[in-house]
């Protein structure tokens, strides 16, 4: 089975995309803590490319960048 945090939607996106967009520091901190996100899944990209890394810097959050 796959893991939720894996999943997506119609976009592309998943969970991790979803809070790194709205810059929920929170979530993220808690998908790694928990280890849903690992090396081999948190450069998932979207539809259009985009890691949860571009969303970071797209908002430049460095504190988001810095966790990720």
């Amino acid at each position: 089975t796959v893991p939720l945090i894996q999943l997506s939607g119609p976009n592309g996106f998943t969970p991790l995309h979803l809070a790194a967009q709205k810059q929920d520091f929170e979530a993220i901190q808690l998908f790694l803590v928990t280890r849903y996100v690992n090396e081999s899944n948190i450069n998932i990209p979207e539809n259009k490319g985009r890691t949860a890394l571009h969303f970071a810097v797209q908002n430049d959050d460095e504190k988001l960048f810095n966790l990720l």
